[in-house]
């Protein structure tokens, strides 16, 4: 038996739908994770009542049948000494067994049962594979069984597990089912399938309405199954320990519209006292094509997911899953091992949050390969991945670039050549002619499972725009891969130049978190972030005047901002000149991981002063529930952004302590929305993929290998000129990006003196010049979760330098 190991206990939320009302935070039990390994094979069940929200544990022993009452589309029995036993599903005339406790890992959910004589754990896996594409997007997860006896005698023993297809399909009234069994190598398999099936179609609780749903479990000699009415099944195997059928029995059957049955198993694990190995079953809901693919001129690709470059048919996939458990629970247990101990430094409850947002997360992400695998036209050299927008309030959209920024710590943590899939198609339709947006798209498409390049315009140009700078340069730092710098050098360098121009004072621009007012100070500064992203991006691409060009600029709206964006104390402002005003700050944190030096200590340190001796926190009741957005937001908190600005405050280790805290009281929402005595909340996003943020902070950078030869934009005549002459030719013709940015700033100083005279208010506040000189960066590599803590020394502190314990 695999022993549990010590993890914390944690929720997860993985409803289908994205709003949640509820009348007191204490009653805010999210789901728990079972399957989590696609978008639409993502679910979870209600914790109990007696759940701790604090503590996030169960209080004392309970009677798991009044936990289990009505578990989703699942059944499980354990027949000991002849007496049958409930675990999972409302089953009035079984015997109740004692639900002992929880645990939630980043890839486990463990229930621990007491059932008479026996001690049982009940186990749901769904790995998460660094660097396997082929084994991350197989779409499967395993449930399996550990039994030890507790009195210390062998007993006579028997799992049942039934699954009700209709929670995992969706089946729409009317609509019939199909179903065959076989017993392929070492594997007994279920194929069930809707009797009528749409293509890319989903139900009213976006459930996908195309695919093979498959049940499995090992073909051994102990192994019966039965398709039945649900009482029929449970009778048979409570009457006598075994159902109908051996696995070499192969059946095709067809269950009417509108009918209840069970697809049961049943292993017979003999007189034992413990179980030498788990029990081992298996879910998988295989959709082939996955994702559809449009263009911008209305062409249609179908995508397969990517293990089916080594898999042709599902049963050999289904076979060598099974065959790899062991394996697989190795490769989990060491992967979480390996995120606790780099979490030691942080307070216990912070695993809580990584534990569950990690499956959830990569369940939303999908790795494909262009064309099918059932017509064998896969395209190898085509590998892109998309993101499913799930938890938010906008769902359905596919690689929305704000919620993928915010789960960006988590990719690059975990594993960055993933985010390259991800960052790939976003970058190559803009970079196509027929994208003619001067900024970056909000999106590909906003009807998941379809990728819809997307080039309307939108009024988020600042935001999405150094989202992507930013990510780009991100993933080039974590992995030392700099080839999307090199094949989308133009597309970045045009985006690089519209911020030139927008982002300082930023008019009829909205945030990533709906911000609406001028001259937003996050929002601006996130910009200017991304402009020396660019120009580190430069010296990594060997094109000096850029980088100087993109320098000097950054340099000048950084001085430009300082003077305008902060307060007398020191704290972010939420406008410009504002004074009474507040902001949480949370981009601060990208310029922390990406080292671009916009801040210096000092202003972090007068921001992390501020928002610890203010303790600016929503409240619910008498319970801090985490910082509010900025001044003109209090009633709303957002979990992700507050993980950004817990990171930036990591020499504060109190308040860093507290934010945490507060985000641990709600844990598996990621915003709310607070109304005196009630909230609503947004279920678990994937955006809270930001709790890897403290984590990520901690890769060394690596140094940045580039191609030779830098492509030209599609934006461009088809060469690539020096940034300065672009930038200045984009404004109006200036001879270079430092004189123009200079004479920006002159222009603006000059309006504002004589609007001064002239007794009008201005909107931009005061600036100073001159400016101290900015060194350029040496470029450094960092990597996954998995390289060496050693890191180089710029003018950020280096994190080691800091005890967490004594701070």
């Amino acid at each position: 038996m695999v022993p549990l190991s010590p993890w914390p206990i944690a929720l997860l939320s993985l409803l289908l739908f994205p709003i949640a009302t509820l009348a007191q935070l204490n009653a805010s039990i999210a789901p728990l994770p079972l399957e989590v390994r696609t978008p639409y094979m993502n679910y979870g069940v209600s914790a109990p009542q007696n759940w701790n929200i604090t503590t996030l544990e169960v209080v004392g022993a309970i009677d798991a049948q009044s936990f289990f009452n009505g578990f989703p589309g699942r059944t499980a029995l354990i027949r000991i000494d002849g007496t049958t036993y409930a675990m999972f599903g409302d089953l009035p005339d079984a015997n109740s067994t004692v639900l002992r406790g929880i645990q939630v890992t980043p890839t486990r959910t463990v229930f621990s049962f007491k059932v008479g004589p026996m001690n049982v754990d009940a186990t749901f896996l769904s790995p998460i594979e660094p660097g396997d594409f082929v084994k991350q997007s197989t779409p499967f997860s395993y449930l399996y069984f550990d039994v030890v006896s507790n009195d210390g005698s062998p007993h006579d023993v028997q799992i049942f597990v039934g699954v009700d297809v209709d929670t995992f399909l969706g089946t729409p009234e009317g609509n019939n089912i199909t179903w065959t069994t076989s017993a392929v190598n070492q594997s007994f398999i279920y194929a069930v399938q809707l009797g009528s099936q749409g293509l890319y179609e989903t139900n009213s609780k976006d459930q996908a309405q195309w695919g093979t749903f498959y049940f499995v479990t090992p073909a051994t000699s102990n192994t019966t199954f039965v398709t039945e009415s649900p009482s029929l099944a449970i009778d048979l195997f409570s009457a006598q320990g075994f159902l109908q059928h051996p696995p070499s029995f192969k059946f095709i059957g067809v269950v009417p519209a509108n009918s209840s049955v069970l697809f049961a198993l049943s292993r017979d694990l003999g007189s034992i006292t413990s179980t030498q190995s788990p029990v081992v079953f298996s879910t998988g809901y295989i959709q082939d094509p996955a994702i559809q693919y449009i263009d911008l001129h209305g062409n249609k690709q179908n995508r397969s997911l990517y293990y089916r470059t080594n898999y042709s048919d599902d049963v050999s996939l289904i076979d060598d899953f099974m065959t790899d458990f062991p394996n697989a629970l190795i490769r989990a247990l060491a992967f979480e091992t390996k995120i606790a101990a780099d979490a030691a430094f942080l307070p216990a409850g912070y695993m809580d949050l990584v534990s569950l947002s990690a499956r959830f997360v990569y369940a939303s992400t999908v790795i494909t390969v262009g064309g099918t695998g059932s017509s064998g036209s896969l395209n190898t050299s085509d590998v892109k991945a998309f993101l499913k927008n799930t938890g938010e309030a906008t769902g359905t959209r596919v690689s929305a670039v704000e919620t993928l920024y915010a789960a960006w710590p988590m990719f690059m943590y975990i594993d960055p050549s993933l985010g390259k899939l991800l960052l790939e198609p976003l970058l190559a339709f803009q970079n196509t002619t027929g994208f003619v947006l001067p900024y970056a798209a909000m999106d590909l498409g906003g009807q998941y499972p379809s990728a819809t390049e997307d080039a309307n315009f939108h009024s988020q140009g600042v935001e999405q725009t150094a989202n992507m700078l930013i990510m780009t340069y991100a993933y080039a730092r974590s992995s030392g891969d700099g080839s999307l710098i090199s094949q989308y050098y133009g597309l970045l360098v045009s985006w690089a130049e519209y911020l030139v121009q927008e982002t300082l004072y930023t008019q009829g621009q909205v945030s990533a978190d709906g911000l609406t007012i001028a001259n937003q100070t996050n929002l601006a500064f996130k910009g200017i972030v991304a402009i020396q992203a660019m120009a580190d991006m430069s010296v990594a691409a060997g094109k000096s005047s850029d980088a100087t060009a993109f320098g000097q600029i950054a340099q000048e709206y950084t001085s430009a901002w300082n003077a305008s964006a902060l307060a007398s104390d020191g704290h972010l402002l939420a406008s410009y000149g504002a004074e009474s005003s507040w902001s949480l700050g949370y981009n601060y944190f990208a310029d922390l991981w990406l080292e671009t030096t916009i801040l210096n200590q000092d202003t972090i340190n007068s921001q992390i002063a501020f928002l610890s001796s203010m303790r600016i926190t929503a409240t619910l009741g008498t319970e801090d529930v985490g910082i509010p957005l900025d001044i003109h937001r209090p009633e709303n908190v957002t979990s992700s952004w507050d993980m950004f600005a817990a990171s930036y405050a990591f020499t504060n280790k109190d308040l860093q302590d507290a934010i945490i805290a507060g985000l641990h009281g709600h844990a598996g929402f990621n915003q709310l929305f607070i109304d005196e005595d009630s909230v609503s909340a947004t279920l678990q996003s994937v955006a809270l993929g930001a709790v890897f943020a403290p984590l990520a902070l901690r890769i060394p950078a690596r140094g940045i290998l580039t191609n030779v030869t830098i492509s030209p934009s599609s934006h461009s005549s088809g060469h690539h000129t020096s940034s300065g002459t672009r930038v200045a030719e984009a404004l109006g013709g200036l001879a270079a990006a430092a004189v123009l940015a200079a004479a920006v700033l002159a222009a603006l100083r000059e309006v504002r003196k004589r609007r001064r005279r002239a007794g009008a208010q201005t909107r931009f506040g005061a600036y100073a010049l001159p400016l101290e000189p900015r060194a350029t960066p040496a470029l450094v590599h960092s990597g996954s979760m998995y390289d060496s803590a050693e890191g180089s020394k710029r003018r950020w502190k280096n994190l080691e330098d800091y005890d967490y314990h004594d701070i």
